[in-house]
This record gives structure tokens, C-alpha cells and sequence, in this order.
């Protein structure tokens, strides 16, 4: 648990060299989208309520699936790995800390957003709103782990990751609204994980689910199972070796 919490301060000390670059993936511009929507949709409870709840699955987006997977893709580089030789802790310790401080970068935002929704939501079910929220973080976050692990080069990851992030927001309902769209745009948008975590955060605010709520729970219930296996079976393959001076 140390080495975990170490890891963690060690991680929000190097974050200072990318200050700017973390607040832009993680405010700056999810909060542009919702601006600009309020602006020419006009402000009503209703509105606010979709839109920043929208605005919670893109801040786990621009967090999990923009900065911690390229964090991750970084950490299994061997000459990174050389760096923590010298500490006792595993692979799987470190990738904990980093899942643990981006968690702890996002909560702010994510606690605020919750207050706004709430204020603004004429039903919540707050027990479901957690619910959601949980399996949201989790199934974003392994998806995140998976492309880190899966894109072995740090140049590659900085290129192709963002365009990724930004196709998952882009294929999920996050600043529009699903109902009047085509059927085959509808499916498109059912295969994207995104839309079940925007369905069940959106259930829990009154609105409308997106897709069926078992479904959605199946879904992802499955996503986070496959991913789990074989990042612990990814993490356990690589190995930091010693060095002796």
C-alpha cells in the first residue's frame, strides 16, 4: 500500500511538466462543447442536466482514455521500467498508482458535475447515479489500460490515441441526443461502451435510457470481465529486472 501511495505523489509530480496539456483533456475542452450547446440551445434545466452528464463520461475519456493510456504505453517502455529497478514494486503497483491518481485528478470535476446535475434533474435516483458512475470509471479506465498495453510505441500512442478518444466521443450521444437519429447510426452508436455508460449515468438523472438497461449492464459487466483478464495477464508477463551495483 506504500508503494502504491508513493507511486501516486511521484506521478502528480511529473503531472506538473504537463499542466497545461491536463487541463486542457480535462476541462478546456469538454467544457468548450457544453458552452457552445448552451449557447445556441438555449438554458434550461433540462439541457443542463444532459449536457453535463455528458460532460462527466467525456472527462473520464479525456482522463483514462487520453492521458493514462499514454502514461501506461510510456510505463512499459524497458528503458522506463529501468527507472523504478531500483524499487521493490511490480509492474501491476505501478500501473495501480497511475489508475489511482488519474482517479483523483478526475474526482473534482466529477463530484461538481454531479451537484449541477442533481441541482438541475427534476428525478435522480442517487444509489444508481454511484452505480453508474462506478461501472462508467471502471469500464473507461480498462479500456484506457488495454490501448497502452496493446500500442507499443510511445510516438504511435500520441498519434493514434487522441484520434481514438476522439472517435468515442464522437460515436456516443455525449453533447447530442440519440432519439431522432437513423437506425444505422443508432446501432453504430450501440456498439461504442461510451453510450451504455452514458445510458445508465442518464437513467439515473430522469432521462430516457438509450439503450435497454439490462443490456447496457451486460454489456459492459462482459467488457470489464475481458479486459481485466488480460490486463492481469499482461501485467503478470512483464517483469522490472533488479539492478546491482
Amino acid at each position: 500500500m506504500n508503494r502504491i501511495i508513493t507511486g501516486i505523489q511521484m506521478e502528480f509530480k511529473s503531472l506538473r511538466l504537463y499542466k497545461w496539456q491536463v487541463l486542457t483533456s480535462l476541462l478546456v475542452l469538454p467544457l468548450s462543447y457544453v458552452f457552445v450547446l448552451l449557447l445556441f440551445g438555449g438554458i434550461h434545466k433540462e439541457a443542463v442536466t444532459y449536457l453535463i452528464s455528458g460532460y462527466m463520461v467525456a472527462t473520464l475519456i479525456g482522463s483514462f482514455l487520453g492521458l493514462y493510456a499514454i502514461r501506461i504505453c510510456n510505463l512499459m517502455e524497458p528503458q522506463v521500467l529501468e527507472l523504478y529497478s531500483t524499487l521493490s514494486v511490480s509492474t501491476f503497483e505501478l500501473a495501480t498508482s497511475l489508475a489511482l491518481s488519474y482517479i483523483i485528478l478526475t474526482l473534482p470535476s466529477i463530484l461538481v458535475s454531479i451537484c449541477i446535475s442533481v441541482a438541475f434533474s427534476t428525478t435522480v435516483n442517487a444509489l444508481f447515479l454511484i452505480l453508474a458512475l462506478l461501472i462508467s470509471i471502471f469500464s473507461i479506465l480498462l479500456i484506457g489500460t488495454f490501448l497502452g498495453l496493446l500500442i507499443k510505441n510511445i510516438f504511435i500512442a500520441q498519434g493514434i490515441i487522441p484520434l481514438l478518444s476522439w472517435v468515442f466521443l464522437l460515436f456516443a450521444p455525449v453533447y447530442y441526443s440519440a432519439e431522432n437519429l437513423p437506425p444505422v447510426y443508432t446501432s453504430v452508436l450501440l456498439i461504442n461502451p461510451v453510450t451504455h455508460c452514458l445510458s445508465l449515468v442518464r437513467f439515473a438523472l430522469g432521462f430516457l435510457p438509450i439503450a435497454n438497461m439490462t443490456w447496457s449492464f451486460i454489456y459492459l459487466t462482459v467488457l470489464i470481465t475481458v479486459l481485466s483478464i488480460y490486463v492481469l495477464k499482461t501485467f503478470k508477463r512483464i517483469y522490472i529486472l533488479e539492478r546491482f551495483y
